[in-house]
């Protein structure tokens, strides 16, 4: 049995990395080796090779052909087939990566001690509302608590 060892719905940022395990199990649920084979969407002419078991880090800005948007990751190892939707966008779009009534993003739910600002991505998809707007907060404006 192949599985994948991460969130069901992912949202992830274009410039960022994708790290994932591939999960390989037998019958009593012990890890066995094997190569996994991946690839994006339906492009298996780009296949990538992975261990099963270990951590993988996919540098999702060098693969080729993935822009902002709903993305879907294959894997194979064995006869076993898994695949996982995810959502890749990045913090410059001008619209919601996807067809949605409400898109939402921050970056950190604490502000960081080296005073970087934290990202608040909001949008929707539906005719005449605002398309996406991103604010860099570097602190609290007003404490509502």
């Amino acid at each position: 049995m192949l599985h994948f060892q991460q969130p069901s719905l992912l949202q992830l940022l274009w410039d960022s990395m994708l790290c994932v395990t591939f999960k390989r199990l037998n019958a009593s649920a012990k890890e066995i080796k094997g190569e996994v084979k991946y690839w994006f969407d339906n492009n298996p002419n780009n296949v990538y090779t992975a261990k099963a078991n270990e951590k993988t880090s996919i540098n999702l800005s060098k693969i080729q052909g993935l822009e902002s948007g709903k993305h879907r990751l294959w894997a194979v190892c064995g006869n076993d087939t898994v695949s996982r939707q995810f959502v890749l966008f990045s913090i410059s779009d001008t619209k919601p990566a996807e067809n949605t009534p409400d898109w939402a993003y921050l970056s950190s739910t604490v502000f960081p001690k080296d005073g970087k600002p934290v990202y608040v991505q909001v949008g929707s998809s539906c005719e005449n509302t605002p398309c996406c707007c991103v604010v860099a907060l570097a602190s609290i404006v007003r404490n509502l608590c």
